[in-house]
């Protein structure tokens, strides 16, 4: 389970182009499929998350909780199919990389997992 947890990150965070802390934000449901407009084409995958390091609140101030990012990443099939496959693993409306879900074992917290967490996880992925 954490190489699969790992493969999706590393999927989700090269194939997508965000940043490993807006791949961590990412929740279930973030990736719906597209609709199809009314000459029946379907539109693209679009993922819908919080971005950081631009995020500012009404004064100019960082706002360290994010906000959702303005222009959605569009997501290409391999990037859609590890987000459908963190979708099966977590609760509905959680985060895709859970703390309570997918690090269980090595400390008490919440929110998702580290970025430290996951390096050492892709190491090991390498090995």
């Amino acid at each position: 389970m954490r190489h699969l947890t790992t493969a999706a990150f590393v999927v989700c965070a090269y194939l997508a182009g965000a940043r490993p802390g807006e791949v961590l934000g990412m929740r279930s449901g973030c990736c719906p499929d597209p609709e199809s407009d009314a000459n029946g084409k379907v539109g693209r995958h679009l993922i819908r998350s919080t971005v950081f390091k631009t995020a500012v609140d009404e004064q100019g101030n960082h706002k360290s909780s994010g906000v959702e990012r303005d222009v959605p990443w569009v997501a290409i099939r391999p990037v859609v199919n590890a987000i459908r496959v963190l979708e099966r693993v977590v609760p509905k409306g959680a985060l895709l990389f859970d703390h309570d879900v997918h690090d269980t074992m090595s400390r008490p917290g919440t929110g998702s997992l580290k970025t430290a967490t996951l390096a050492g996880r892709i190491e090991a992925f390498i090995a």
